[in-house]
């Protein structure tokens, strides 16, 4: 006896048309996303798009290409090509695209325009959050993580060689030109003037062009140290301009200031107002926290010359060589802030590899997405301790728990008076006791056994969201280049894990 089959017939026509609701589970994440983009405010896309004009073909609905976008990181899609690719074979995707099929450029364009737009709809999904009674203020974690740019550290060249490969290119573009002008003589003899040899001509053009690339970049590295030394500078002359104000005797006051007017005279030397300015590498940056990034400087001398050793990558310039896991490669500094819930408050990247620098800047973005509510208490690794930063958020009103340094099993912790818990001292007991570092009074603080406990969690409330946007959402390496692209596509993936996370809570 025949087994029986279902009915299967590939090429039978639907008698209805069929609706896209009907593909996917009632409960498919993909409907809420549809229901998330439907909230949003897009009204700073359509102002930029309604600028543009009525010429030129109908755009797509700037919901579309967000959506797209969004489930393309949310799901390891994140080439152009691969989600237009999608909108044909993918479900998820042609639900979402409800039968539209933007062409790839269309879509890789929108990323690039619309860039700078993501850190609000970011805001906005933070919102979604707060209306849920999400944004308890309660321990927050802060960390960074090295993503790979998109470049090889093998296309990176040192100062120092630069200068030796213009040497050598020189040197060998100089022979060539010589062999060049004796085959001419020789041809020129043996079959006339109309023979003029493409061979050597073709080699030489290759080198002239490698030639040119090294120059360029070998002046973009001497003009940025000529930066990063013009705002030391210019800095020094800020502090000197301080003890000038904070001195007594007419004496300091005139050096101070006399010092402070030589800083400024070597800075405007070295930068002068009227030349092209800097990179701006707060470009891109969350509002309110651009002036607080870091970023790298290039290592120069005295007179603004870049050291031997400082690199720079032909492929991505604003990438930068970091060591991380004993591996060098060529990455960015990736910054996140999250609560208990996973839920990230604040992304940034800099091409800055110390991780100190970035906590101001994390730290406010954090307390402006909380609506100025500062978090309850903010735990961070020994990479982020400094007495600033301890400073910084004690003027901000949060509890920082920053580590110090790993402690020895067994060890005791410091002896010494925590002066925020005890009277202080009278004046007999002030001058014998010695007065606490700041480390010194963040190691006691971490001794006390709720604090430990407290930062105990710090792992368990970080390393689970780089854990997620690397391994199961697959961001590992950046798809564009340069600093503030690279600051958008960080948004975005960051972006697409908090809703991921919404997505769930409103399930």
């Amino acid at each position: 006896m025949t087994k029986r089959y279902r009915t299967w017939n590939v090429h039978q026509d639907f008698l209805l048309p069929p609706s896209p609701k009907d593909w996917l589970p009632k409960n498919h994440k993909i409907y809420v996303l549809l229901d998330i983009l439907a909230g949003l405010d897009i009204g700073a896309f359509e102002a930029r798009l309604a600028a543009k004009g009525l010429a030129g073909p109908e755009t797509y609905d700037p919901r579309l290409m967000l959506g797209l976008l969004i489930w393309g990181y949310c799901t390891g899609v994140r080439s152009s090509r691969k989600i237009a690719r999608a909108t044909y074979e993918d479900l998820p995707f042609r639900v979402l695209a409800a039968g539209e099929q933007p062409h790839f450029t269309r879509i890789a364009d929108f990323r690039l325009e619309f860039k700078d737009l993501i850190s609000d709809v970011f805001q906005q999904v933070l919102v979604l959050f707060k209306r849920m009674g999400m944004d308890r203020l309660g321990q927050f974690a802060l960390a960074g993580t090295k993503i790979q740019a998109n470049a090889s550290k093998h296309k990176a060249m040192s100062y120092e060689r630069m200068k030796q490969e213009e040497a050598r290119l020189r040197s060998e573009i100089e022979e060539l030109l010589r062999k060049a002008e004796v085959t001419e003589d020789q041809e020129n003899q043996e079959f006339g003037p109309d023979r003029d040899g493409e061979e050597i001509p073709a080699e030489l053009e290759r080198r002239e062009t490698r030639l040119k690339r090294i120059q360029q970049v070998r002046e973009e590295l001497e003009k940025e140290a000529k930066a990063a030394r013009a705002e030391e500078l210019r800095e020094e002359a800020e502090r000197q301009r301080q003890r000038a104000a904070q001195a007594e005797h007419p004496g300091a006051v005139a050096l101070a200031n006399k010092r402070a007017q030589e800083a400024e005279y070597k800075a405007k030397i070295l930068a002068p107002p009227d030349d092209a300015p800097p990179p701006d590498w707060g470009a891109g940056a969350a509002p309110g926290t651009a002036a607080l990034l870091p970023h790298h400087q290039v290592p120069h001398d005295a007179q603004g010359v870049p050291e031997p050793r400082a690199q720079r990558n032909f492929t991505d310039p604003d990438s930068r060589i970091m060591a991380k896991n004993g591996r060098i490669s060529q990455d960015y500094n990736a910054q996140a802030v999250a609560d208990t819930n996973h839920i990230i408050w604040a992304a940034e990247v800099t091409n800055q590899a110390p991780d100190c620098e970035h906590l101001p800047a994390l730290l406010t973005q954090t307390v402006n997405n909380l609506d100025g509510q500062p978090p309850g208490q903010l735990l961070a690794d020994t990479g982020y301790f400094s007495a600033t930063n301890v400073a910084f958020a004690e003027a901000l009103g949060v509890d920082a728990l920053i580590a110090v340094g790993r402690q020895k099993h067994g060890a005791q912790p410091s002896q010494a008076p925590d002066t925020q818990d005890e009277a202080p001292p009278t004046t007999a007991a002030a001058a014998t006791t010695p007065k606490q570092t700041p480390k010194q009074k963040m190691k006691d603080k971490l001794a006390k056994p709720t604090n430990k406990a407290a930062y105990a969690r710090r792992k368990t409330i970080i390393e689970p969201v780089f854990g997620n946007i690397k391994e199961v959402l697959g961001f590992r390496r950046f798809l564009l280049r340069g600093i503030e692209k690279v600051r958008a596509e960080w948004q975005l993936i960051c972006l697409s894990h908090n809703i991921l996370k919404l997505i769930a809570f409103m399930a």
